[in-house]
């Protein structure tokens, strides 16, 4: 686990986080997703995420590798994320996220459950109750510019890394710095 201090679930830029977080590691054509697994070979599951809670966040990315990878698939996280705050998301890559997390939330409506879930998730943390109308509204709303600012507060650090295997922390230290 790969992971930095992020914006709380309430902030209006958590928009542009969750497509910025799709194109990062959310599905098989994300770049970690590519670069990892598909094109090198380091490991089976490969994943980035957001945690949001109300006075604070985090995003984070987890890797399944062997201990003698580790090292590879961390720069290869760390070069992803530099390129992601530099050069944030081609045009296609938004609106392909776009698409998609327009299209899990159209799919999450088809069953009573998981839209009674939506919504008193949205009763319980406080949050402001939208409607799907509203929720497609400020998903496509996004700019690269909305993108670009998240991104620069939400991947930028200071790292952790939480790993299982035959580490040290000096193992890992030039990873977080």
């Amino acid at each position: 686990m790969f992971g930095t201090p992020s914006i709380t679930r309430a902030d209006e830029r958590r928009f542009a986080l969750t497509l910025a977080d799709h194109v990062l590691g959310g599905g098989m054509s994300s770049r970690l997703f590519h670069e990892i697994r598909e094109t090198r070979g380091l490991a089976y599951a490969v994943h980035s995420f957001r945690l949001p809670f109300a006075d604070a966040g985090a995003s984070a990315i987890y890797v399944g590798t062997t201990p003698h990878q580790t090292e590879d698939v961390l720069k290869i996280i760390r070069e992803q994320l530099a390129r992601l705050i530099s050069e944030g998301l081609t045009d296609e890559e938004l609106e392909r996220a776009k698409g998609h997390v327009k299209g899990s939330l159209a799919i999450g409506l088809e069953d009573a459950n998981s839209r009674m879930n939506r919504i008193g998730r949205a009763e319980l943390t406080g949050l402001e109750h939208l409607t799907v109308d509203e929720t497609v509204r400020r998903i496509e709303a996004v700019t690269h510019e909305d993108i670009a600012d998240v991104v620069a507060e939400a991947y930028a650090g200071p790292y952790t890394i939480g790993a299982v295997g035959p580490f040290t922390s000096e193992d890992l230290e030039e990873f977080v710095a």
